[in-house]
C-alpha cells in the first residue's frame, strides 16, 4: 500500500518506509499535548490560550518532522533527455567455407561506403570448418554499439545466437545483418533419430532437405542396402517409421544433384538394435496390459516380487495388494548403483486390489513410490499470474497494419473478441483468490500523433496491476467487458511488459497467454515474428523464471479450433516456457493449477489433463482416455505430477529413488486400464515403461559403443568388458569394467572399430544451406534490423538512430525539506516569544 501512496507524490522516494514515521509522529504529538504532567491554576482565558498552542505546536512539529522524514527517505526527481550517442558500427565478416555458397563481394564496398558516414571497425572470425558466430559477436559487443554481420548465421561452436541477443538488450546494444543470397544452388540432407533403438519397435527418423530453391530432386533413403523412401522432394522435412531387429544396421539418406559440394549430398547414420530389455509382471490376473507388453518387451509374469531383481529393467505391478509386493531387495533393485546414472525401474496400476484399496497405506512399500495413500487437501499457495490477453485487429472487427511508414485501418467480416472477452472473464472468475493476477491487452487501438513504433508500442495497455485476486477481482470482473481492440499485434511489447510485472516479484511466476496464435501465414507454419517470441519466451524462464502458460481463444465451437486458432504454435510456445495449453473453451491446466476445480465422486467419468508438455512421458501426447475410478493418493512434495483428472485428483506421478525411476498410474475403469489401453492413449503406458528402464544395455555384461562422428572430429568409444582391453593405437580410461577412448575417425562413410559400425559425415559447416531463419528473429530482438547490400544509407542511418540514447538525470530534492523545517522551526519560536510578550 506505501508504494501506491508514493506515486501520487510529484518527487521519487529511494526508502519510503521512512515515511511510517508520519503517523507515529502524529500519534505521539497528540498523546503528549493532551497530558497536563503539571498542574498550575488558570483561568478560562489561560485555558483557550494554552489550547490554541497545542494546536499550534501539534502542527508545526508534525510539519518539521514530515519534512525531517522526507530527507530521511532520500527524496529526488528524474529528468530524462535524448543525447546523441557515438555512432559507431563493427562489421563482423564471416570466413568459415560455408560462406563460399554466398554472395559477399559487395564486401570492400559496402564497408567504404558505411565508413563515410560513421566511425567503422571490420574484423574477421571462424576458420574453414568453424563458425563461432555468438561468440564473434559476443566478443565484440560494446554497450550502446552496433554490430553488423555478414554471415550466413549458423554457428556451428560457441554461444547460442539467443543469449547473444539477450546479452546486447541488456547494454543497449544492436546487432544487425545483411542478408545474403546464394551463389548458385546448393543442396543438403542430414538424418535426425536414435541410434540406439530396442529390436522389433516402431522408431521414428526425419530426413531433412535443404535447398537454395524449390525445384525438387530426387531422395533416396535405404537401410543395409534395401530402399525404404524413394521420392522427388523440395526442401523441408520428410518422416518414416521402421524397425530393425537385433544387430547393427546402415542407414543411409542420398540426394542425387548438380550442386557444387558433393559431401553434403549424402548422409550416412548407424542404428543398432537391442534386444528387449526384460520386465517383471506382477499381476494375479490376465490382462489387455499384459498383451501389450509382450509386443514391446521380453515379459516375465508372476504373482508376487521374487527374492532375486537382478535380471529385470523395470517391474511392472498391475493393480495387486501390498503382500504381492513384499520384499526385502527392492530397495537395493532401485538404487542399483552398479548401474551408474540409471537404476531399476518400478511402474504401478491401480486398481481394485491396490492403493487404498490394497494396504499400502503406512506400509514399507510406500516408502518408494512418490504418492502416499490417503486424502489431502490441495496445496494452495500464491502465484503470481499476468494474464497477456490479444485484442488485436486479428481477432476483432477491425486491425491496423503497417503501411509505409504509417498505420492503415482494415475491417474483418467476423470479429471474435466478444468470444475472447467472454473466456477472459472466465478464466478470472475461476481462481482461487489468493493468487495475486493483473492484465496486460495488446491490440487496443493506437494513438496516431507519434512515430509508427511510438504507435503501436500505445496499442499495449496495463489493464489492472499486479494484485491479490481477494482485492481486485471485482475490479477485473468490471474492466474485462469494456475492452475494446482493433489494433496493431505488438504480442513482444506486451510479453516484455508482463515480464517487467513478474521478474522482481517472490513465489511462482506465470505469464498466461490468451491468443488465437496466428502471427505466421498458414496454422503451423514457421515465421521470424513467431521465433523471435519463442526467444523471448526462452530467456524469460531462464533469466527470471517465469513459466508460461498459452490459451487458444477465438472460438466458443471446439470443431472450428483446429481452423481458427494455431494450436501447433500455443503449444510450441508453451513447451519453450515449460508451461501447458489449454483451449479456452476448457480450461482444464489452468482451473486445476490455479484454480478450485468442482470435485468428482468415485464412479463418475473424468478426462485427463496433462500438467507437463515437456516430460519424456507426456511431450506431443494428447490423452483422449475418459475414465471413471481413481485411487486416493496424494502426491509427496518433491514428486512430479504430470496428469491429472479433470477434477485435480492425481493419474500420473513420477520421482527418483536413488538412481531408480518410479511411477505410479493411480487411474483405471471398471477394474482395468480401459481406453488408457486404446491406440491413442497407450503410448503413454509404454513411454512410462521405457522411462523407467531408462538406459536399455545398463544390464549387458559386453558392448561396444561408438556414436557417429564428424570427419573434423575426434570420435569416442566406449567398451565394457569383464576382460581388459588393450590397444596399440588408442588410450583408454578404465572405470569398473567399462572402458573409453577418444580416436581420429575414418573416411565418409561406414567405418569398423572393435567390431563395432560407425558412421563419419561432413563437417557441420556443410550441414546448412542458405540463410539461418533464426537470424532474422535474433536481430530483431535486440532491435536491429536486416538489410541489403545495396542499402548503406539505410544502415548509417539505422546506426545514427539507435546511437541516440535516453539520459536519466537524477537530482537530489532532500535540501528544500531542510529549509522547510528549518523555517518552520524558526516560525515556531518567533510565534511562541512574540505570545509571551503580548501576555507579559
Amino acid at each position: 500500500m506505501l508504494p501506491q501512496v508514493t506515486t501520487l507524490l510529484p518527487f521519487h522516494i529511494t526508502n519510503p518506509f521512512w515515511l511510517l514515521g508520519i503517523p507515529l509522529a502524529l500519534i505521539l504529538l497528540i498523546f503528549l499535548v493532551t497530558r497536563t504532567f503539571v498542574t498550575l491554576p488558570l483561568t478560562r482565558e489561560q485555558r483557550r490560550h494554552q489550547r490554541r498552542m497545542r494546536i499550534f505546536l501539534v502542527i508545526t512539529r508534525l510539519l518539521i518532522i514530515t519534512c525531517l522524514l522526507i530527507v530521511l527517505a532520500q527524496p529526488y526527481t528524474e529528468e530524462t533527455r535524448e543525447v546523441q550517442g557515438d555512432a559507431r558500427v563493427t562489421i563482423l565478416v564471416d570466413q568459415s567455407k560455408s560462406m563460399q555458397f554466398m554472395d559477399t563481394s559487395f564486401r570492400e564496398a559496402l564497408a567504404s561506403a558505411v565508413s563515410a558516414g560513421v566511425a567503422t571497425t571490420v574484423r574477421e572470425f571462424g576458420t574453414d570448418l568453424t563458425s563461432d558466430v555468438g561468440s564473434a559477436i559476443l566478443q565484440n559487443l560494446e554497450p550502446g554499439g552496433t554490430i553488423l554481420l555478414l554471415s550466413d548465421g549458423y554457428p556451428t561452436s560457441g554461444a547460442a545466437l539467443q543469449d547473444v541477443a539477450f546479452y546486447a538488450t541488456t547494454i543497449n546494444a544492436t546487432i544487425s545483418a545483411i542478408n545474403l543470397t546464394p551463389l548458385a544452388q546448393e543442396w543438403s540432407v542430414r538424418v535426425a533419430g536414435p541410434g540406439k533403438v530396442l529390436s522389433e519397435s516402431d522408431t521414428n527418423y526425419r530426413v531433412i532437405v535443404e535447398g537454395t530453391d524449390d525445384a525438387p530432386v530426387p531422395l533416396t533413403v535405404t537401410i543395409d542396402g534395401t530402399t525404404v523412401f524413394q521420392e522427388r522432394v523440395t526442401p523441408g522435412t520428410y518422416p518414416f517409421t521402421t524397425k530393425f531387429t537385433t544387430g547393427a544396421h546402415e542407414l543411409e539418406a542420398r540426394i542425387t544433384t548438380q550442386d557444387g559440394y558433393a559431401d553434403n549430398d549424402v548422409y550416412w547414420k548407424s542404428v543398432t538394435a537391442i534386444e528387449k530389455p526384460t520386465i517383471l509382471l506382477v499381476t494375479t490376473k490376465t490382462s489387455p496390459l499384459e498383451l501389450l507388453l509382450k509386443e514391446l518387451y521380453t515379459v516375465e509374469k508372476r504373482s508376487r516380487l521374487p527374492e532375486n531383481l537382478d535380471p529385470y529393467y523395470a517391474i511392472v505391478a498391475n493393480d495387486v495388494p501390498v503382500e504381492n509386493l513384499a520384499s526385502t531387495t527392492l530397495d537395493e533393485y532401485l538404487i542399483d548403483e552398479a548401474g551408474d546414472y540409471y537404476g531399476g525401474g518400478l511402474v504401478l496400476f491401480a486398481g481394485l486390489n491396490s492403493f487404498d484399496k490394497g494396504g499400502y497405506s503406512g506400509s514399507a512399500l510406500e516408502q518408494f513410490l512418490p504418492v502416499k495413500v490417503g486424502q489431502g487437501e490441495r496445496r494452495k499457495g500464491t502465484t503470481n499470474l499476468v494474464f497477456v490477453v490479444d485484442v488485436s485487429g486479428g481477432v476483432g472487427g477491425t486491425k491496423y497494419v503497417a503501411d509505409r511508414g504509417v498505420l492503415a485501418e482494415v475491417t474483418e467480416a467476423v470479429p471474435t473478441i466478444d468470444v475472447i472477452k467472454a473466456q477472459v472473464y472466465k478464466a478470472v472468475e475461476q481462481l482461487r483468490i489468493e493468487n495475486r493476477v493483473g492484465i496486460i491487452i495488446f491490440g487496443v487501438p493506437p494513438d496516431t500523433g507519434g512515430t509508427l513504433s511510438e504507435n503501436i508500442a500505445s496499442s499495449v495497455r496495463v489493464l489492472t496491476p499486479l494484485d491479490y485476486l481477494y482485492n481486485n477481482r471485482k475490479e477485473l470482473l468490471n474492466a474485462i467487458p469494456r475492452i475494446t481492440g482493433g489494433g496493431p499485434s505488438a504480442l513482444d511489447i506486451a510479453l516484455k511488459a508482463a515480464a517487467e510485472m513478474l521478474k522482481n516479484q517472490q513465489g511462482d511466476k506465470v505469464i498466461v497467454l490468451l491468443t488465437d496464435g496466428r502471427y505466421c501465414a498458414g496454422l503451423g507454419a514457421e515465421c521470424p515474428e513467431g521465433k523471435q517470441v519463442k526467444t523471448l519466451v526462452s530467456n524469460m524462464k531462464r533469466i527470471y523464471g517465469i513459466n508460461f502458460m498459452t490459451i487458444g481463444v477465438g472460438t466458443a465451437d471446439e470443431n472450428q479450433f483446429p481452423k481458427k486458432v494455431d494450436e501447433v504454435f500455443l503449444k510450441s510456445l508453451a513447451k519453450t516456457g515449460d508451461g501447458t495449453y489449454d483451449r479456452a473453451t476448457r480450461l482444464n491446466t489452468l482451473l486445476i493449477k490455479y484454480g478450485d476445480p468442482k470435485a468428482k465422486a468415485y464412479g463418475d467419468e473424468f478426462q485427463l489433463v496433462p500438467l507437463s508438455l515437456t516430460h519424456f512421458i507426456t511431450e506431443d501426447v494428447e490423452p483422449t482416455a475418459t475414465l471413471n475410478a481413481y485411487a486416493q493418493v496424494v502426491p509427496k512434495d518433491t514428486a512430479e505430477l504430470l496428469i491429472t483428472t479433470d477434477s485435480g485428483q492425481p493419474a500420473l506421478t513420477v520421482w527418483r529413488y536413488g538412481n531408480g525411476r518410479v511411477a505410479t498410474w493411480t487411474v483405471y475403469a471398471g477394474g482395468n486400464l480401459g481406453q488408457l489401453l486404446n491406440e491413442d492413449n497407450s503410448i503413454l503406458i509404454s513411454r512410462t515403461i521405457n522411462w523407467a528402464i531408462g538406459d536399455p544395455q545398463r544390464k549387458q555384461s559386453s558392448f561396444v559403443d561408438i556414436p557417429d562422428v564428424r570427419s573434423n572430429e575426434h570420435g569416442v568409444i566406449t567398451i565394457r568388458s569383464d576382460t581388459p582391453i588393450t590397444s596399440e593405437v588408442l588410450d583408454f580410461t578404465k572405470e569398473g569394467n567399462t572402458y573409453t577412448a577418444s580416436f581420429t575417425p575414418g573416411p565418409l562413410g561406414f567405418n569398423k572399430l572393435f567390431g563395432a559400425t560407425y558412421a563419419v559425415n561432413r563437417p557441420r559447416e556443410y550441414d546448412h544451406i542458405g540463410m539461418n531463419p533464426l537470424l532474422a528473429s535474433t536481430v530483431a530482438s535486440t532491435g536491429g534490423k536486416l538489410f541489403k547490400p545495396t542499402e548503406s544509407d539505410a544502415i548509417i542511418e539505422h546506426v545514427r538512430e539507435v546511437s541516440k540514447r535516453v539520459m536519466v538525470e537524477r537530482e537530489d530534492v532532500a535540501l528544500p525539506f531542510i529549509a522547510a523545517a528549518l523555517f518552520l522551526f524558526l516560525v515556531e519560536i518567533f510565534i511562541r516569544r512574540l505570545t509571551e510578550r503580548r501576555r507579559q
